[in-house]
This record gives structure tokens, C-alpha cells and sequence, in this order.
């Protein structure tokens, strides 16, 4: 409802203020996908459905770019050679050692990477929002929900398409791939947020796991992204509470 009120008032706001076209684009791309991903979460109390739903969308407006853009992956190298490299060149923050090679390889990287970092984004917006109401309205609700589980059959399909990025290298299954890799990290999030609650562990676990996320984020995303999918045949929060009852006993 909060969204509702706030996307047209934003829009209104902007015309009046005369940013215009692009920041009502902006807000429209931001904010309408939130709004279906949450419409996604009422319909299913779920939040790994509407994780997968989300995948979807972006892995969806990825191929459509693909479809309507012939070139891009060199649309978006020009980008990075000719307005990103001189920005950080005058920031003097232009690694030294990146050469043609890497930047085109930067190039292929980048659009799956835009799309797995939206989804991100989408996700984390929906889920503040479902803490914020469990908070106000059903207190203990979001740890009850945040047992999240993508199941066998998302797992094996997102590790195959991680396989075939790999085998291939083609961009949009990069980016499938990354899509779907980002939630199985949702899932690894999940997962140690469950070991340490259920184990009573103390809370710098999870400040540690986050600081890590800050200082080393592509391993620490990896390993997050394995143990998630690993946990949809061990499921370790549950050996987790089982160690733990043992050893009370």
C-alpha cells in the first residue's frame, strides 16, 4: 500500500520539480518490480517463490535486451572505455593493469551482473519491508519466514546453468547464471542467520559474516551460494538443532 501512495506521488513530484522522463524511469524500474514481487509474496507466503519469481524477471528483461539490442556487449564496452575508464582516471582509481582484454571481458560480465544486482536490490527491498511488518504487526514473523529453501529441482537447474555459462561463455547465460546464483546466496544468508539461532551462537557470527561480505565479497558470496545450495540436501539447520538439543541433554 506504502508503494502505491509513493510511486505516483514520486512521478508528480518529478514532472513538478522538472527532472521529467528519466527519473520517472528510474523510479518506475526500481519500484514496479518491489511492487510485484511483493503482490508475489501476499499471493504465496513464500519468500524462495518470490526470490525465484524475481530471478525470473530479471533473467526475462536480460533476454529481451539481448533480443532487442544486436550488439551488447560492445554497446556496453564503448560504455566502459569511453565514460567509465576516463571518470575513474580522473579520480585516479583507473586500475593500472587493466587492459583490452579484461575490459572486454568486463564487457560480457557486465550486463548479468546488472541483472543479479537488481535482483538484489528488488529482494532486499521486499524483505526490509517484510521485517518492518512483522515488527509492527506480527512480532517474530520474519525469522519465521527467513527459513528460506529453494528446493532440489531449483538448485540443480540454477547449477546448470551455471554449467553451461561456464562451457559456453555466453553473456545471457552469464547472466541466467548470476540471477540464479544470487538467490541460492539469499539462501546461504539464511542458512547462517538458522545455524547460529538454533545453536544459540553469539551475534558476531553474523557481524562477521557481513564484515566478510564487506572486505572479501566475491568468495564470501561464493561460499554462501555453495552452502545454500548444499543445504537443500543436508538442510544443516536442522543437523544444527539436533547437535544442539544433544549436547543440552
Amino acid at each position: 500500500q506504502m508503494i502505491a501512495v509513493a510511486v505516483p506521488l514520486v512521478i508528480i513530484a518529478s514532472y513538478l520539480s522538472g527532472l521529467g522522463l528519466t527519473l520517472v524511469l528510474a523510479v518506475i524500474g526500481l519500484w514496479l518490480p518491489v511492487l510485484l514481487l511483493s503482490l508475489v509474496l501476499r499471493q504465496t507466503a513464500s519468500l524462495a517463490l518470490m526470490m525465484q519469481a524475481g530471478a525470473l524477471l530479471v533473467s526475462v528483461v536480460l533476454a529481451g535486451w539481448y533480443v532487442v539490442d544486436p550488439e551488447p556487449v560492445a554497446r556496453v564496452h564503448a560504455f566502459l572505455q569511453q565514460q567509465v575508464m576516463p571518470l575513474l582516471e580522473r579520480m585516479e582509481s583507473a586500475p593500472d593493469s587493466l587492459d583490452e582484454t579484461q575490459l572486454q571481458s568486463l564487457a560480457r560480465l557486465a550486463p548479468g551482473m546488472m541483472a543479479a544486482g537488481s535482483l538484489v536490490v528488488f529482494c532486499a527491498a521486499v524483505l526490509i519491508g517484510r521485517w518492518w511488518q512483522a515488527i509492527t504487526f506480527n512480532p517474530g514473523g520474519f525469522q519465521r519466514d527467513f527459513h528460506l529453501r529453494h528446493g532440489r529441482s531449483a538448485t540443480l537447474l540454477i547449477a546448470s546453468l551455471v554449467l553451461a555459462a561456464a562451457l559456453t561463455a555466453q553473456p545471457v547465460l552469464i547472466g541466467f547464471a548470476l540471477a540464479g546464483t544470487a538467490t541460492l546466496v539469499f539462501q546461504g544468508l539464511s542458512l547462517v542467520h538458522g545455524v547460529v539461532a538454533a545453536t544459540r551462537q553469539p551475534a558476531f557470527w553474523l557481524w562477521g559474516m557481513y564484515g566478510l561480505l564487506l572486505l572479501l565479497p566475491v568468495p564470501a558470496t561464493m561460499l554462501l551460494a555453495i552452502a545454500g545450495g548444499v543445504d537443500n540436501w543436508m538442510d544443516f539447520r536442522r543437523l544444527a538443532g539436533q547437535d544442539a538439543v544433544n549436547s543440552n541433554e
